[in-house]
């Protein structure tokens, strides 16, 4: 199946070939990965009917503990966010920079490369995590009472988690999205923005724990993909609130098919754009590049071959 990226005109990112996890604060739905009230009250009455011993009590404390335990794990989780519509006015402007960026068409089967010991993590630690892409429904109510009873009789949280990461309200229908969920942890590289004054104890931090890490101005950039080394980062990162880290994955580049530029970018702002991408990238050089115009006659886009 082929989806499609809309994004910013960012050539580290196209040269690097990495997409990134998005968490619930990056993204433009504030609803996004909220389950309801409901839904909790009724996933905690139903554990306390499975094991009455472990979960004798069922008060308003409980709730707000499980409550804080649920969000702990939501935190833990980010998405990759795709659409299977190649030809989306709004998705050009809303998240393709005003049609400044380009579109990104992909395979779908295999996208994400990983390695042996993260299919390991993602096949035994009882995660929302999957390799292969979710389709995001759309309703114009969120899951509640009503919710299934897969996501309900289960000690793990991943199938409750999954229903959350993978439901919008219906104006957001248009969209037409896909999204891989990751755990941050599966993260092959991470961006650190950090406050001058915390530089030195970062990086003290992590030479401490032997993570390897590039340092451009106050720029942390580590080349993840080990479970430890991720691990790491993720712990120093939740220790420093107010750090902003960029998780990406990398991606498998024979699954990438074709760039889009779009409308508003020069053609010869293209040209000059695919032909640095074949030359820093030899992933590019089976890559079709196509410049998006405005039809003529009517409020379609059409493409074009550079």
């Amino acid at each position: 199946m082929r989806l499609f990226k809309y994004m910013g005109l960012d050539m580290r990112a196209l040269s690097d070939l990495h997409l990134r996890i998005s968490s619930r604060d990056c993204l433009n739905d504030p609803f996004e990965f909220l389950p309801t009230t409901s839904a909790v009250k009724r996933k905690v009455e139903i554990m306390q009917s499975l094991d009455q011993f472990q979960y004798e009590r069922l008060d308003s404390q409980f709730n707000v503990d499980y409550m804080e335990e649920l969000d702990t794990d939501l935190l833990k989780y980010g998405v990759v966010c795709l659409s299977e519509n190649g030809n989306n006015n709004l998705m050009w402007s809303h998240y393709a920079d005003e049609h400044k960026g380009v579109m990104i068409e992909l395979e779908s089967e295999n996208l994400f490369r990983f390695s042996p010991e993260q299919k390991k993590v993602m096949d035994n630690d009882f995660s929302a995590a999957s390799i292969k892409p979710k389709p995001v429904n759309y309703d114009v109510k969120r899951a509640g009472l009503d919710i299934s009873e897969e996501c309900l009789y289960e000690y793990a949280n991943s199938n409750f988690i999954e229903r959350f990461f993978t439901m919008k309200g219906y104006e957001w229908k248009c969209e037409q999205e896909w999204r891989y969920i990751f755990k941050f942890l599966h993260a092959d590289k991470v961006i650190v923005n950090t406050p001058e004054e915390q530089v030195e104890s970062i990086s003290n931090e992590l030479i401490r724990c032997k993570v390897p890490f590039d340092l451009e101005s106050n720029t942390f950039i580590v080349n993840a993909g080990d479970n430890d080394f991720n691990m790491i980062m993720v712990d120093v990162i939740s220790k420093n609130n107010d750090l902003s880290p960029v998780y990406l994955k990398s991606v498998n580049p024979r699954c990438i098919k074709a760039i889009y530029f779009g409308c508003r970018v020069e053609e010869s702002v293209a040209r000059e754009k695919k032909d640095t991408l074949i030359r820093t990238n030899k992933a590019y050089g089976q890559v079709i590049f196509k410049k998006i115009d405005l039809d003529e006659e009517s409020y379609q886009l059409r493409q074009t071959i550079l």
